[in-house]
C-alpha cells in the first residue's frame, strides 16, 4: 500500500461503489491497515472513519462478508437494487448506523432479528425486497423514523 493512499483512507468517510455492476464481493475493509495521525492509535484501518457504504446497483454483488460487523462508524449503509441474497447476522453489530436501505433487492427474503440491535437507526427502507416475515426485534428500534416496505408483495405480516 503506498504512503499517498495511506493518507487518503485515514480519512476517508465515504465509499460510493454506486453502479459498480462487475462487484461481486466487498472486500474486507478491516484487514488493510492504515497509519493513524493520532499516536494513540499507532494502526487504524480503513473502518475506522467510514460513515458511509454505497453499493447499490451492484447486479452481481450477492452477499456481504461477516466482517461488514467492523464498520463501526457507520451511519448510512446502501444497497439498493443489487444482487445481495441476504443480510448477514453481523449488521447488528453496526451500532451508529441510522440508515439502511435495501430498496429493490427483489433477492432478499429475511431480515435477520440483529436489527433490533440498530439502535441509533432512523431509517429502515426495503420498498421491493422479497421479504415475506419481518423479525419482532424491529420493535426495539425506538429512534427509528421512516420504516418502507413497499411493494413488498410476499410481507404477510
Amino acid at each position: 500500500m503506498t504512503i499517498a493512499f495511506c493518507q487518503v483512507a485515514e480519512n476517508l468517510m465515504v465509499l460510493n461503489l454506486l453502479g459498480r455492476w462487475n462487484l461481486a464481493a466487498v472486500p474486507d475493509l478491516s484487514e488493510h491497515p492504515i497509519r493513524a495521525s493520532d499516536p494513540r492509535k499507532a494502526f487504524c484501518n480503513l473502518s475506522c472513519k467510514l460513515e458511509k457504504l454505497n453499493l447499490s446497483d451492484c447486479l452481481f454483488l450477492k452477499e456481504l462478508p461477516q466482517s461488514i460487523r467492523k464498520l463501526v462508524s457507520l451511519k448510512e449503509f446502501s444497497l439498493d437494487h443489487s444482487a445481495i441474497e441476504e443480510l448477514p447476522d453481523s449488521v447488528g453489530y453496526l451500532g451508529n448506523l441510522e440508515k439502511l436501505s435495501l430498496i429493490g433487492c427483489s433477492a432478499v427474503i429475511a431480515i435477520p432479528g440483529s436489527v433490533g440491535n440498530l439502535r441509533s437507526l432512523t431509517e429502515f427502507l426495503i420498498d421491493g425486497a422479497a421479504v415475506n416475515e419481518l423479525p419482532h426485534t424491529i420493535s426495539q428500534l425506538s429512534y427509528l423514523k421512516a420504516f418502507s416496505v413497499s411493494n413488498c408483495r410476499f410481507l404477510s405480516k
